[in-house]
């Protein structure tokens, strides 16, 4: 793995905790708090994560048609002699 990429998956994964950490933050300040909070602490952390996973299976298939040649434009061979009217 090159530097690049190390950069790149540190800086997505910086973004997603303080993201989860935010929502936290924010779930505390609009006071709910007792039992419904561990309820919505795990509903912020199942969809963050899920997203997380979503995204990276979409890119996955995105890099996989990519690479086996689902993305090229098709190509007609129309320049047979049988294709031809004498």
């Amino acid at each position: 793995m090159n530097w690049k990429t190390a950069v790149a998956i540190g800086a997505g994964l910086a973004i997603l905790f303080g993201f989860m950490g935010w929502s936290f933050y924010t779930t505390g300040s609009m006071r709910l708090a007792g039992a419904s909070s561990t309820t919505s602490l795990v509903m912020i952390v199942a969809g963050v994560l899920g997203t997380g996973v979503l995204a990276a299976v979409l890119m996955g298939l995105a890099f996989y048609s990519s690479r086996k040649g689902y993305d090229e434009a098709p190509k007609f061979d129309t320049d047979r002699p049988t294709d031809r009217l004498k």
